[in-house]
């Protein structure tokens, strides 16, 4: 009897976990606009009336989505040193699914899908790379880098494979390096 709390828990986690990620999936594919709740729902195997019980609207669902999409980046941001590269190592891997530009650029013809992917982008993806740069201009360093990121998606996405973008690419090595260069701007002392 005491495990029915944790199991009935473990499986509402389990169901939104599952929403969340059949919403990344059809916000990504669809877009924001052509993607229905019953889609959403059919995909993660729920009933539509639960994906409203958990996030109110659509809306709400894209950017509980976003968030999530942001909060599971497998980018190892620890050390400063060598970001640029593995930034686009994680971008360019076939098995990592970045969802989160694509999120955002197939939500931009719906007002307020733009404004919530704009939201979210700013606290969740510029603050924390802002904080983290730190020093000298770390507000527009942040804005850099993370343009460059969403390019580095885009590139891949768009024409990874026709292009075959891979690391070795001129276009690649460039956005690698301009994106390191931001970072380590302020790096040095400035009396070296």
């Amino acid at each position: 009897m005491t495990d029915a709390p944790k199991r009935r828990t473990r499986n509402i986690a389990e169901k939104r976990a599952r929403i969340i990620a059949a919403a990344q999936i059809l916000f990504t594919q669809k877009g924001y606009s052509q993607a229905s709740i019953k889609e959403i729902a059919d995909h993660a195997e729920v009933a539509a009336g639960l994906v409203i019980k958990h996030f109110d609207s659509k809306l709400k669902l894209f950017e509980a989505a976003l968030i999530a999409a942001l909060a599971h980046s497998n980018i190892d941001a620890s050390d400063k040193a060598g970001f640029g590269m593995r930034l686009a190592e994680v971008v360019l891997n076939k098995e990592t699914k970045v969802v989160f530009p694509a999120m955002v650029m197939l939500s931009i013809e719906d007002e307020e899908a733009r404004r919530v992917a704009m939201a979210v982008f700013r606290e969740h993806g510029m603050k924390p790379t802002e904080r983290w740069l730190g020093g000298a201009l770390a507000a527009e360093r942040a804005v850099y880098i993370n343009l460059l990121g969403v390019t580095l998606s885009l590139l891949d996405r768009l024409f990874g494979p026709e292009l075959q973008a891979d690391l070795e690419f001129p276009p690649v090595q460039w956005i690698v390096e301009s994106i390191q260069r931001a970072v380590d701007v302020g790096e040095t002392d400035p009396q070296d």
